[in-house]
């Protein structure tokens, strides 16, 4: 809003008009202004596609609105997902807001962990250093394998499910968020 004082455009109205609204579907650029009353008047009447011909209408539709400006992938498969499947290789962080190397908050370094983890490490059988997404994968697959109503000896693998949770329990403690 500027602050120049413009009148209303609405025919025979008077007040100040202080709500800015296009003159022209084609021209956008260009502004009248309504009071409060009557730009919901103009709102509730304004088709953005008046004094367009199918053709032009259909050309927004496929790709003349975004005016030829170039595009790129986005998703798994662009140039933003590397090899290792992890977006976030890509990343800069100019402000360090997540430290000198942000990957070390989600990986287990090489150091000595306690027996029970030692252990836990042999039913998930991952290898250190292990990153939590790792874990996870790891985790749910040995689930799906392991699961009673999956298997054929249901007690079996009764046991050896509670031992993957109890394993993934422990060895999500070493995985620094």
């Amino acid at each position: 809003m500027s602050s120049k004082s413009h009148t209303c455009a609405w025919p025979e109205c008077l007040e100040e008009g202080t709500f800015r609204a296009p003159v022209d579907v084609r021209d956008l650029s260009r502004k009248q202004y309504f009071c409060a009353k009557h730009i919901k008047e103009f709102n509730a009447k304004w088709d953005g596609l008046t004094g367009f011909s199918a053709d032009e209408i259909f050309t927004m539709q496929t790709g003349g609105a975004t005016w030829n400006r170039p595009t790129w992938k986005m998703g798994v498969e662009s140039a933003s997902w590397t090899k290792t499947g992890n977006p976030g290789d890509n990343t800069k962080d100019f402000y360090k807001l997540f430290g000198d190397n942000p990957r070390a908050k989600t990986q287990v370094q090489s150091q000595v962990l306690p027996p029970e983890a030692q252990t836990a490490l042999l039913v998930i059988d991952v290898p250190v250093p292990y990153s939590a997404l790792v874990l996870k994968n790891r985790y749910r697959q040995l689930v799906k394998e392991n699961h009673p109503d999956i298997s054929k000896h249901k007690k079996k693998a009764e046991e050896k499910l509670k031992q993957i949770n109890e394993a993934y329990t422990v060895l999500k403690k070493y995985v620094a968020d």
